[in-house]
């Protein structure tokens, strides 16, 4: 009985440094953070209807790049 009450207390010491130092799932949570930065970043170029000069100014510049006009 003894030997269990001392992994007890022996776990319950370990359980705050085992829980800092888990990883699992961080992963994860990291790639939903970028996924919502680039909804973020979507949802403002819809907002300020930037759409159509983005297109414009990619447009231009393939045009400049590849040398032709159109």
């Amino acid at each position: 009985m003894q030997d269990i009450a001392i992994r007890l207390v022996v776990a319950l010491q370990n359980l705050p440094a085992r829980l800092r130092d888990e990883e699992e799932g961080q992963t994860a949570v990291e790639y939903a953070g970028i996924l919502a930065v680039i909804a973020l970043i979507f949802v403002a170029l819809f907002k300020l209807e930037l759409g159509d000069k983005i297109a414009g100014a990619i447009g231009d510049a393939l045009k400049t790049i590849t040398h032709k006009d159109g």
